[in-house]
């Protein structure tokens, strides 16, 4: 969608572009969804997810008998997202991050985590904590790969880029 609203409105495209987690400890690593759900249909145990909401349904088809915990973001549409899919109250964690490593490690102690389940989203996204919550916990971190991206790692870049394309327009418009 924002590239084609680029393209639209004649403005270059530019994306950010999240560095990947160094490999830690005994993560397991998956590079992509589908992995995950297969890999998921073999576990047995307590499953914390990090990864929001918009999988549950996929993840839900592969559950059998393990009990599956959601940490979402506290809003109405996740919510609904989980009652959709029958998920039980006690099951679902409904907060806002970042995550501190400790606070991770409160969380997946609390719910008997045996494996937490995360995306790739990089040091700014908390996959690192989670990581070092889990090995420090004996949990089984679950890390969901993403795809290769191009775009720029460096913000200093694109705040450049931005400030030299709003100079462009502001001349523009005089």
């Amino acid at each position: 969608n924002s590239k084609k609203a680029a393209e639209v409105k004649g403005v270059p495209y530019v994306r950010y572009e999240r560095g990947k987690t160094p490999k830690n400890g005994n993560a397991v690593y998956l590079p992509s969804y589908k992995d995950a759900y297969r890999y998921l249909s073999k576990v047995s145990g307590t499953v914390f997810f990090t990864t929001g909401c918009k999988n549950i349904g996929d993840f839900e088809k592969v559950r059998g008998n393990n009990r599956f915990i959601y940490r979402i973001l506290p809003s109405v549409q996740s919510i609904g997202i989980c009652a959709k899919y029958n998920i039980s109250m006690r099951d679902i964690v409904a907060v806002l991050g970042p995550f501190s490593k400790e606070y991770n490690k409160s969380m997946l102690t609390e719910y008997e985590a045996d494996y937490c389940i995360m995306k790739d989203s990089g040091n700014p996204g908390g996959t690192l904590e989670k990581i070092l919550a889990c090995n420090e916990l004996s949990v089984i971190p679950i890390v969901i790969g993403r795809k290769e991206e191009k775009g720029i790692k460096n913000l200093d870049i694109i705040e450049k880029i931005i400030r030299d394309q709003h100079y462009k327009i502001s001349k523009q418009n005089k």
